[in-house]
This record gives structure tokens, C-alpha cells and sequence, in this order.
């Protein structure tokens, strides 16, 4: 039995922080309804170095200190528990804060080194727990949601299970039985590239995690102090409010601001703008530029587009940034015409690399991240950025220097107001910098002497960029793959939007990637696309030949811009598809799930679908994987084929069922027993890539064996980066959106409703989930199709075409007249309504509207029974409702860009 004396203690109303002396592990309780319940029990850090050597805050032999103080920091006041432990050379001091607001606490750790030689580090994990120690979550299901490590990288959302998961920078629990979120995430990045690892036991209730921050090939001088990040573990309730909650507080403890700041002129709005890669790529040329151009101040300049930017194409070679053939007048008098034209102009660059034919790398071979052996570390091979690439090493002084002067050249001489800076994960990629240095000391160092060259006055976009580092240089973050114009190529960047929703106008502004709508895409296809960035609030930068698009896609991109800054929140983003990969389902929903042992072999054989051909000799490999983890030196461009022999159980009736596979890159031609069951995307000569979609195959019950063995064959053919069958789970994509919209004069929810299936779906929006009351009536408004919907108490019930969207305005029942939307916008009022006013005694209805563009300006009228439209100033045409008689619609004729002032005044109808 321990003594209660061992036990020393901070906490608040809320939390209640325990360290036991004797076992030198800390615990953490919360208080419920039923008293203090433990939330994590038996935690430690640990430090390692490269010889092996491991030293941990439980050391039972280690002498220990303990001191406790009132703090107050940028998240707020709280009480600290200081642990010193002093063990074989190091000196480890562990720090833990509770705070009075927030039911946070947030752990660091601090290491000296007392020797009078050189540590060579290895890995730092801030939190780590004992093996009967953990997360108590008890029974109920709980759901993982992990962020990948950079811009390009997946976000999963799943339950947790045995099998270890990894993400980075931070990751969040979440129960839904309970409605409890926990969040582990650093707020600090500074001194490594810091991820955790996940899983929960075969029947445990206990969840397992570890943060991981890695430091080679870091040295630790005598004497010296390494000091981590800081680690935040924060509880919420609803995930959506821990995750912007953590968003905030990264922001503050990255940048010591309270608030987050925009940097300058140019940033006064969220960018919007064309850029050139996601229709010309490589092959954009001077002409093309001028030709959009041209467009943009047709269509767009009067709407709220204020970049031109220049993507990849126009450079010498990567280290070479001046124009090419293709851009025979040079930067100054292309940023020249941008600025007469009237739009601010900016550049795409990728700063750290550097190509083996570029001049700069003639000129400094020596600048280049080296490999162990010392020879360049090649990054990528791209002939249009000059064949062989390699990467600057930011931690060499004359680097940053050339760095620096090189955006002080692109901002000050050529004269871009922004510049896109990619491929930045390519410095963290290093593992023998010139000085001693973490990847993600080495990348910040990068991206300081960037920032330095830039300025505070004009804005900086990350792409390609490792998140966590970046949070203090960047003013906008991709946070997403690149975008196709197809309907596959926009699945993965609106996923990115909605996993990666809450760092925006917290850590950075989000860019989900441009818009693009031209076909093949369906107007309904690019409805969804300019809907769901409308609703995020995030930079929206289109990415079509402006000249040839067709009118009514003018009109929709018309209507996306300005932005609406505030953000919408995905409403069941915890709420991931049951159905996971390598499995099959009967009419029932029963789910009978399959090996993931596989045989599988490179090459392409028609006999290998045929159920007789013996698979002897193949490798059995694990899915989901990619080829590249078994067959690591091979083409990307290739065929392979997987082979699986399965048994259906016995107390299935015989019946048709469906086969679920996961997520395949590129395409695939599914067989079963020699037959074909299904396709995905197309194969060469008409190649065409199906690496997002989740295959899901139908297979009727006469092509199955009931009664032994079915041979599935799968042939794949792939050009990607991790070819094969690499994830067994769907695209978390949220069908419901909220964009909550509060003016001075109202309020209003904005709620987009996506149906990403291939067949006609009905999707409820309860109204509790948008957090409106259950007390009160709600009207709503549908934009598309300019229909009202009625009042609803509880939810509102739509009918949905395949991969089609709805944005309903939901506004409180009013007993008199009241705007529910205008045609202006996407966001139904929330960017053009500035002033709106209800006269009672003159029954009159006003106000003032802005960011108006030449043309028809319509509003949305709920009309209550009894009244009716006497007078409209100025003159205005009238519209009754098409389905009710409570809905009119005014349209406006506009001639100017000017702020609008409009009345219009009701009389009662006699009763």
C-alpha cells in the first residue's frame, strides 16, 4: 500500500495532476458527476541516445527534486509540478501544468547534460506510459482521428483498434456514447519532427499512447540543455471545439502572440486569385498568362480576385529562378501587367532544391544535404526543373544568406506581393546536415531566412510543408494534395478540407487547393467543389483556362468570391464509414472480413485471374501496403496482380454479396473465380487514375463457390508513389457542413448537405447537431434549386442526387418579413448583407449591402401570413415563390459597384 505522503498533488475545479514517488510515474483525473475519475494512469518520459543508452523520469534509482508554483502563460494561469530526476550523467526535469480554465495540461521536459562528453541523440518522448498504465476510456467506442505529417499527407479517422497507428503533431480521441473528446497535441515544434503512436489491446478498455519527438542526428554538448516541445493534452466535448481550441493555442505558443495577426497590406482579405499549374502544369508560357489575365479582369476583377500567380514552369531550373525561353520579357514587366491590370501577382518556388544542371549548383556543390557517405542526397529526378534534383542545407550559413537575398529579389526587385513556397519537406528529408541539427530545426532555419528575405508585408503560402514547424512563418498552409478536374481528383483535397478544417484563421489560413469546375466535371460536380470551399472559408484560387469557360461556370465562380472568412465546421467528421477494405457483406450487413495475406507478384499474365493457376512460388505480402515496401527498386509505372483464396461462412445463406477491397492505386480489374466482378479508373493505352475511390464490387451468389474455396484476383496497374492496394478505409468526407453566420442584425446558419455516392441518397440534418435550439421553429432556404423548404422543429429531411450538394439558409421563424438569402454569394447573404433593419411602426424592411458586383441583385423574402409588398425603392422586380406563397423574391437591377442601399415596405392584409 502506498503512503498517501508519496503522493504529491496539484489540481483545479476540474483536474487533478498526481505524482507517485515511489513508482515516479504522474496520473491525471478528472471530476464527473460520480467524483474524481482516473483519465491516464503511469506516466513518464524518456530520453534516448544512437549507442542505446535510455534514460527515463521513472527511474527508481535516480534521486529526485520536486518543486511546485502558480504560473501564468499564454494559455492561461494554472499550477506547476517540477520533477527533477538525476541519474548516470543527465539531469531530466519534467514540468506539468494544470490550468484553471480549459481542463488542459501541458508536459515538458528539460535535459542537461552533466557529463564531460558529447550525447548523440536519438528520440525524446514527452508521454509514454507504464505497461499497467494508459488511457482509461473504459467500454465505450472510441475513435481516433490522426493527422498526416505534411500538407500532401492523409488524416484518418477511425476506431481504435490493436494494430499501432501513427500521426503527427497532434491527434485527438473522441467518444460519441459520451460526447468526450482528448487531444494530445504540441503547441511547440521547434526542436523535432513530433508524432505519436496509438493502438488499444485485445480486449483491453485501456487505449496505449506514446509521443514521439525525433532529434538525430542532434548532439548534446556537456553542459548543455535541450529543451523539448511542449506537449498540450486538452478535454473537450464536442471534437470539432478541442480541435480549434488547439489550433488557437499552437498559434500563441508558436509565435508568443495572444492573437492571431495578419501580416501586412496584402493580407487584409484571405487571398483569392488563378494560378496556372492546374490547367497549363509545366507548360504554362507568357502568352497563357496574359491570355488569363485578360479574363480575370473581364470576369473577375470586380468580384473580389486579387492574385495572378505564376506556378511551375517558368524557371531555368530549380536554383535558377529566372525566366526561361517561354517567358521571354522576364518577371518585372510580367509582375508589371499584373499590377496594371489591377491584381496583385505572385510566384510558386521551391526553394530547397536545387537541380544538378542549375548554375547554382555548378557554382556551390558543396551547399547541398549530403548523405552518409557524402555523396548528394537526390530528391527527385524532373526534367523540367533540370533532371537530377538535390536539396539546399538550410543550416549552412551562406545558404540562408542566398536564400534570404533571392526573396528579397522576388518581393523588392521583381515585385510579387506572395510567394507559394513547395516542396519544403524535402530539407526534413536530411540525415547529415552540415551543423548539427533536428530535420525540424533545419527546415525552420530554411524558413526564417525565407521569411527574413520576404518581409512581414506581403504573404507566404506553404505547400508540401511538415505542419507542425511551420506554424510561425507561413500565412497560409496547403493543406491538401493537388486538385484534377475530375471527379476522383477533387475527393482527396475535400477530404483534406474537412480533416484539416480547424487550423484555419487559428495556426495560418487554410488553402484547400484551387477550384477548378470545367469539364468533365458535372455542374453538380463543381457546385460540390465551390460549395464545400465557400463553407470552409479558406483561399480560393481558381485553376481553369479562364477564356473558354462556359457562362454558367463564370457564374458560379463569381459567386465564391469574396471569401467569408469564418469558417463552417464538418458536423459528422467523427463519424467515419463502418465498411473497411478486404472484406464481404451479405444482404443482412453481416461483414465476414477476408486475410490480409495475399499472394502477389509484378508482371502481367491473363492465366493469373483463372482459378486453376497454381500461386506457389508467389511472396505472401501483407495489405494494405504499397509495392514499395516489398519490391522497393522496381518501375512505379507497372502491373501487378493479387491473389486471395477465401472461404464464405458456412451460416451464410446462399445469396448475392459484395465484395469490399479499399482504396487501390491507380486502377484495377477485379475477378472472382475467373469472372470479371468490377473496375476502377482505366488502364493504358486510356490511362486514367481511380487511386481515391474505395472499390466496392458486387458479386452475384452464381459466381460464388459456397461450398469451398473462391479465388479472388485482383489486376492492378499503377504510376503512383505507393502503388498497389494501399489502405483498406474510405476518405472520411462529411456530409454535412455548418457555416454559423452572425451579424450585428441577425443570425443565420449556413448548412451545405453532399451526397458523395453514385446513387440518389436522402440525408437528414438533425437540428440539434447544427446547435440550434429544440425549442424554436426554423425556416430554410435551398440555393440551387431557389426553393423555400418550410419550417422544421427537429430536422430537415433532403433528397440528394449522386455527387450533387445543397446549401440550406436556416434562419429563427420571424413574425415579420425577414431576408433569407440573396443571390449574391454562396454564403446566402453572409458576405454582401452589412445593415438590415425592421421598422415595426413603418413596416419597413431596409438596409445596405456590399461586395456587389454589375447585374441582378436578388434577396429572399419570408413573408408571414398577412403581409405584403407595398413599395420596393428603387424600383425592383417581383418574384413570388414557386412552391409557397410565403416566399418573395426581389431582384434589383444594378449598374455600379458601390455599396448598395435598399427598402422595401410591407403593408397587413386585411383578415
Amino acid at each position: 500500500m502506498r503512503l498517501k505522503e508519496s503522493i504529491e498533488t496539484i489540481e483545479t475545479e476540474s483536474l487533478r495532476l498526481e505524482y507517485d514517488q515511489s513508482t515516479r510515474h504522474w496520473s491525471l483525473c478528472e471530476k464527473d458527476s460520480n467524483g474524481w475519475v482516473n483519465l491516464i494512469r503511469g506516466a513518464y518520459s524518456s530520453f534516448s541516445l544512437a549507442d542505446g543508452q535510455d534514460f527515463r523520469t521513472d527511474d527508481r534509482q535516480a534521486s529526485i527534486i520536486i518543486t511546485k508554483k502558480k504560473i501564468s502563460d499564454l494559455y492561461g494561469k494554472g499550477r506547476s509540478l517540477k520533477i527533477t530526476s538525476v541519474q548516470r550523467g543527465a539531469e531530466l526535469t519534467t514540468t506539468l501544468t494544470i490550468y484553471e480554465k480549459g481542463r488542459a495540461v501541458l508536459v515538458s521536459l528539460q535535459v542537461r547534460n552533466k557529463t564531460s562528453e558529447k550525447f548523440p541523440c536519438s528520440e525524446l518522448n514527452l508521454f509514454e506510459t507504464a505497461h499497467d498504465g494508459g488511457l482509461n476510456l473504459g467500454d465505450s467506442r472510441w475513435l481516433a482521428g490522426l493527422n498526416g505529417y505534411q500538407s500532401w499527407s492523409e488524416s484518418e479517422i477511425f476506431e481504435l483498434d490493436h494494430e499501432e497507428h501513427t500521426g503527427y503533431w497532434h491527434a485527438l480521441l473522441y467518444s460519441s456514447e459520451k460526447n468526450k473528446s482528448l487531444l494530445f497535441g504540441f503547441v511547440t515544434n521547434e526542436l523535432a519532427v513530433n508524432s505519436f503512436e496509438i493502438n488499444r489491446p485485445f480486449g483491453s478498455k485501456t487505449v496505449q499512447l506514446r509521443s514521439r519527438s525525433a532529434l538525430r542526428p542532434l548532439m548534446l554538448d556537456p553542459r548543455q540543455v535541450l529543451q523539448s516541445d511542449k506537449l498540450l493534452i486538452q478535454l473537450g466535448d464536442p471534437p470539432a471545439t478541442n480541435l480549434r481550441r488547439y489550433a488557437e493555442v499552437l498559434y500563441r505558443f508558436s509565435t508568443q502572440k495572444k492573437e492571431f495577426r495578419k501580416t501586412g497590406a496584402a493580407t487584409a482579405q484571405i487571398p483569392t486569385g488563378w494560378c496556372s499549374w492546374y490547367f497549363f502544369h509545366s507548360k504554362v508560357t507568357e502568352d497563357k498568362v496574359i491570355e488569363n489575365l485578360k479574363a480575370a479582369h473581364e470576369h473577375f476583377r470586380d468580384v473580389g480576385l486579387r492574385y495572378i500567380q505564376i506556378d511551375d514552369g517558368y524557371q531555368r531550373a530549380a536554383g535558377d529562378w529566372e525566366t526561361n525561353e517561354k517567358f521571354p520579357h522576364g518577371h518585372r514587366w510580367l509582375t508589371n501587367q499584373i499590377h496594371k491590370s489591377g491584381f496583385l501577382a505572385g510566384l510558386w518556388i521551391a526553394p530547397f532544391a536545387v537541380a544538378a544542371s542549375s548554375a547554382l549548383f555548378r557554382s556551390h556543390p558543396d551547399w547541398v544535404l549530403k548523405m552518409e557517405d557524402g555523396s548528394p542526397l537526390r530528391a527527385a529526378m524532373l526534367e523540367h526543373w533540370g533532371g537530377e534534383i538535390y536539396v539546399l542545407d538550410p543550416t549552412i550559413a551562406e545558404v540562408r544568406h542566398w536564400l534570404t537575398d533571392l526573396f528579397r529579389k522576388i518581393t523588392r526587385h521583381w515585385r510579387y506581393d506572395y510567394v507559394k513556397i513547395d516542396f519544403l519537406y524535402f530539407v526534413a528529408e536530411g540525415t547529415a546536415y552540415r551543423e548539427p541539427a533536428t530535420a525540424a530545426q533545419a527546415y525552420r532555419m530554411g524558413l526564417q531566412a525565407i521569411r527574413k528575405g520576404v518581409g512581414s508585408k506581403r504573404f507566404i503560402l506553404g505547400c508540401g510543408a511538415p505542419l507542425g514547424p511551420s506554424v510561425p512563418f507561413v500565412d497560409g498552409m496547403r493543406i491538401g494534395p493537388d486538385v484534377e478536374a475530375t471527379w476522383n481528383g477533387l475527393i482527396p483535397s475535400m477530404a483534406a478540407t474537412a480533416s484539416r478544417f480547424h487550423y484555419h484563421n487559428h495556426a495560418w489560413y487554410n488553402d484547400p487547393d484551387c477550384l477548378v469546375v470545367r469539364e468533365p466535371l458535372t455542374l453538380g460536380q463543381a457546385r460540390m467543389w465551390a460549395s464545400l470551399m465557400a463553407l470552409s472559408g479558406g483561399m480560393n484560387l481558381l485553376g481553369d483556362h479562364l477564356p473558354t469557360l462556359p457562362w454558367d461556370r463564370y457564374a458560379l465562380l463569381k459567386k465564391t468570391f469574396p471569401v467569408f472568412a469564418e469558417g463552417g465546421v464538418p458536423v459528422d467528421l467523427f463519424e467515419p464509414p463502418k465498411v473497411i477494405g478486404i472484406s464481404v457483406q451479405n444482404q443482412s450487413g453481416d461483414v465476414f472480413r477476408l486475410s490480409r495475406l495475399v499472394k502477389f507478384s509484378r508482371g502481367d499474365d491473363d492465366q493469373w485471374k483463372e482459378p486453376g493457376f497454381s500461386d506457389m512460388d508467389w511472396p505472401l505480402v501483407e495489405i494494405p501496403s504499397s509495392w514499395n515496401d516489398y519490391d522497393g527498386g522496381a518501375d512505379r509505372r507497372d502491373t501487378g496482380w493479387y491473389r486471395l483464396g477465401f472461404y464464405l461462412p458456412t451460416a451464410w445463406d446462399p445469396a448475392d454479396v459484395t465484395i469490399h477491397l479499399g482504396r487501390i492505386a491507380d486502377c484495377d480489374e477485379t475477378y472472382l473465380n475467373g469472372a470479371a466482378i468490377g473496375s476502377s479508373g482505366s488502364m493504358p493505352p486510356s490511362f486514367e487514375s481511380a487511386s481515391n475511390l474505395f472499390r466496392s464490387y458486387p458479386i452475384p451468389k452464381k459466381l460464388l463457390n459456397w461450398k469451398g474455396q473462391n479465388i479472388l484476383a485482383i489486376r492492378v496497374y499503377s504510376r503512383g508513389e505507393r502503388p498497389g492496394l494501399y489502405s483498406l478505409r474510405k476518405l472520411n468526407l462529411p456530409r454535412i457542413w455548418n457555416l454559423k453566420v452572425r451579424k450585428k442584425f441577425g443570425h443565420w446558419n449556413v448548412v451545405g448537405v453532399f451526397n458523395w455516392g453514385e446513387s440518389p441518397e436522402k440525408i437528414e440534418i438533425p437540428l440539434s447537431r447544427l446547435d440550434l435550439s429544440s425549442e424554436e421553429t426554423y425556416l430554410a432556404y435551398e440555393l440551387w434549386s431557389e426553393a423555400f423548404l418550410g419550417e422544421f422543429t427537429e430536422a430537415i429531411g433532403l433528397e440528394l442526387p449522386p455527387t450533387s450538394s445543397k446549401l440550406v439558409a436556416i434562419h429563427p421563424l420571424a413574425s415579420r418579413p425577414l431576408i433569407l438569402s440573396t443571390s449574391r454569394h454562396l454564403t446566402m447573404g453572409a458576405v454582401d448583407l452589412e445593415k438590415v433593419e425592421w421598422n415595426k411602426k413603418k413596416q419597413l424592411l431596409s438596409g445596405r449591402s456590399n461586395n456587389m458586383v454589375p447585374g441582378e441583385y436578388t434577396l429572399v423574402v419570408w413573408l408571414p401570413s398577412g403581409f405584403q409588398l407595398s413599395r420596393a425603392n428603387p424600383s425592383a422586380v417581383l418574384r413570388g415563390s414557386t412552391t409557397m406563397d410565403s416566399i418573395l423574391k426581389v431582384t434589383f437591377d444594378l449598374k455600379y459597384l458601390k455599396p448598395f442601399n435598399w427598402e422595401l415596405e410591407f403593408s397587413r392584409a386585411n383578415k
